[in-house]
């Protein structure tokens, strides 16, 4: 019922635009110039996913234009993601005697300068085609503070007892993570978990992107658009360092870099305004 509520919405706008543009048919060149972008116009746009359950509005991708005419545009796309995960001794119950301790800590900062070069003037839908740059930069970090159990042999009892050893994991790089698998043994698939230290791993991206899309100035001052094109990125995943109770000797996983070249595609409508 909420997605249908969204749909009707958005045709809604669409349809309020096409009257009001229908309106402004026969107006002077002055006024045709302020229905449209050009030199000096300023533009702001976010994602916008009519379909979607959870962020109908996205800001994961905030992104401005400026016009130096009526067909070339500078533009500049801004991504920041922080990322706190805290659980410490007052999150546990007064009489748990040995509580985990998690600290997790990640940064991510993304930037896109790039350039539009619009082929229609003073046209509701207008095509370009562009590039960009791509820069990004994630910072990540990790404290645990937890207890394993093991299993001991007491004499005097004769008996088998828990005990509890403490551990600590100072991580810089990346964050403590479980993978899951299967696997086949006697005719019978099995499930097993692993502990890896790869997630939120520190990173450096450095890219470019060849770019197709078209704006629709549907209603006078706001627009929405389309876009996919042609990307390469190289990454380099930085070294994790690792600092573990009763190791002398930090644990390093040795950093290495990865490329990329491929199609891709904005899955959401860009809504933008301008002025």
């Amino acid at each position: 019922m909420k997605k249908k509520k969204r749909v009707l919405l958005f045709a809604l706008i669409i349809a309020t635009g096409t009257v009001l543009s229908q309106e402004n048919t026969g107006f002077q060149t002055s006024v045709i110039k302020k229905t449209y972008p050009g030199k000096g116009s300023k533009m702001l746009e976010l994602n916008f996913k009519p379909f979607s359950s959870t962020d109908v509005i996205s800001f994961d991708n905030l992104q401005t234009k400026y016009f130096l005419n009526n067909q070339i545009a500078l533009r500049l796309g801004l991504k920041v993601q922080n990322q706190n995960n805290t659980m410490d001794k007052s999150d546990w119950d007064e009489s748990e005697e040995h509580p985990q301790i998690t600290n997790e800590k990640s940064t991510t900062l993304s930037f896109n300068p790039g350039v539009e070069y619009h082929f229609l003037k003073n046209s509701k839908i207008s095509p370009y085609a562009g590039v960009e740059l791509a820069f990004s930069n994630r910072n990540s970090s990790s404290e645990y503070e937890y207890y394993t159990t093991t299993s001991e042999y007491n004499s005097s009892t004769m008996a088998n007892e828990t005990k509890y050893v403490y551990q600590k994991y100072d991580i810089d790089g990346a964050w403590m993570g479980y993978s899951t698998g299967t696997y086949i043994y006697n005719g019978n698939t099995y499930t097993y978990q692993s502990l890896n230290y790869t997630d939120q791993r520190s990173y450096k991206t450095l890219g470019a992107h060849l770019l197709l899309g078209s704006d629709f100035y549907f209603v006078k001052n706001m627009y929405f658009g389309f876009e996919l094109g042609l990307g390469y990125t190289k990454t380099k995943y930085e070294q994790v360092k690792m600092d573990i109770t009763d190791v002398v000797d930090p644990t390093i996983l040795p950093s290495y870099k990865s490329s990329d070249l491929n199609f891709y595609y904005n899955n959401a409508i860009r809504l933008g305004i301008w002025f």
